[in-house]
């Protein structure tokens, strides 16, 4: 059972990075008609650290949860990917709610 779960874990999150290039190609895309900086790279730092945390919690940790350096990734993912993604919608909404 236990492999069963890593295995699904590694394949979420492999699911999540490649979303993640799909937003990093959707602001590259924006950017490059736009001429408007749209800071695309910062897409990837979200999505490497979600692998290495995914990475972190198959090969160290036995759960999901209580690894502390696998939830710093994760928390460093999610906050800089809330504050590109908010950036991103802004920029392409023109700063309209």
């Amino acid at each position: 059972m236990a492999i069963l779960t890593r295995l699904l874990t590694v394949y979420i999150w492999i699911g999540v990075a490649l979303l993640l290039l799909l937003l990093f190609e959707i602001a590259r895309f924006y950017q490059r008609t736009s001429g408007q900086r749209s800071f695309y790279q910062g897409f990837l730092i979200p999505a490497l650290c979600f692998l290495l945390a995914a990475g972190r919690y198959v090969l160290v940790a036995s759960d999901f949860t209580g690894d502390a350096v696998g939830d710093l990734l994760l928390f460093g993912g999610g906050a800089t990917l809330i504050l590109l993604g908010h950036y991103l919608l802004k920029l392409m909404t023109g700063g309209r709610p």
